[in-house]
């Protein structure tokens, strides 16, 4: 499970456990300012089954993670995306082929 708040490390040893590979999320190119303001997104997202994508964001100043945000549909044009809800954590899923 990932959730806020938890340490930076952990969250990623949880998603490479899981299965997932991690890609740095300020590669995104559709990215906007982050939750505090910044330019780029400081943290990394995983392939979910289903065309999703979790993007978790890292608190710099405690080294932790700062939110969670599923964003499905995430190739296709910004007006077609979706943003289904996600709490403060998230049991990953098995990934499927597209997830590795």
């Amino acid at each position: 499970m990932i959730y806020e708040g938890q340490k930076w490390s952990d969250a990623e040893a949880v998603a490479r456990a899981a299965g997932y590979r991690l890609h740095d999320a300020r590669g995104l190119a559709w990215a906007s300012a982050g939750p505090k303001g910044e330019l780029g997104i400081d943290g990394f997202y995983v392939r979910l089954p289903g065309d999703v994508d979790l993007i978790v964001f890292r608190d710099r100043e405690d080294d932790s993670v700062d939110g969670l945000h599923l964003v499905a549909n995430a190739s296709k044009p910004k007006s077609q995306r979706t943003h289904p809800e996600v709490g403060k954590s998230l049991e990953l899923p098995p990934p499927d082929e597209n997830g590795r």
